[in-house]
């Protein structure tokens, strides 16, 4: 054999590498983490701008994972209203569920509301008019 052979069974060697890559590559399943992703990422800053608002707050509402149930606290000198909590499990959106607190100060959830995992939790609300995101994980 040749050099010129060679050369040429290499470089159809290295074309079929790249095909069965590229077809590989194309019949991957690739999901995003939301089906709205991109209108998430467009309002990013407006979240930033709701995170950076509570972080200025003199005390933010209190979450507090007890054995037996889940309590948030909403501090009583801050002028805080319309409060809703997003539970949401990364792995399993069917567990995903929202409590609305409203005016109230004091919410106990029931840990059997609960399944085991990881839930990230999204405490949105207003202070003082504008509105505010408090964002946490529990370990359940």
């Amino acid at each position: 054999m040749n050099w010129g052979k060679g050369l040429t069974i290499a470089m159809v060697a290295f074309m079929g590498f790249i095909i069965t890559m590229v077809v590989i590559m194309i019949s991957a399943d690739v999901e995003l983490e939301s089906e709205d992703y991109y209108k998430k990422d467009l309002a990013y800053n407006g979240e930033m701008e709701a995170i950076s608002r509570v972080n200025e707050m003199d005390q933010p509402i209190e979450l507090t994972k007890g054995d037996t149930s889940f309590v948030v606290k909403v501090p009583t000198n801050e002028f805080i209203s319309d409060v809703s909590i997003f539970f949401s499990r990364p792995n399993d959106e069917s567990q995903d569920f929202v409590v609305e607190i409203g005016e109230r100060r004091l919410e106990k959830i029931s840990m059997d509301r609960f399944n085991p995992g990881v839930y990230n939790i999204e405490v949105r609300f207003f202070a003082k008019g504008k509105s505010c995101l408090q964002k946490d994980r529990i370990y359940v």
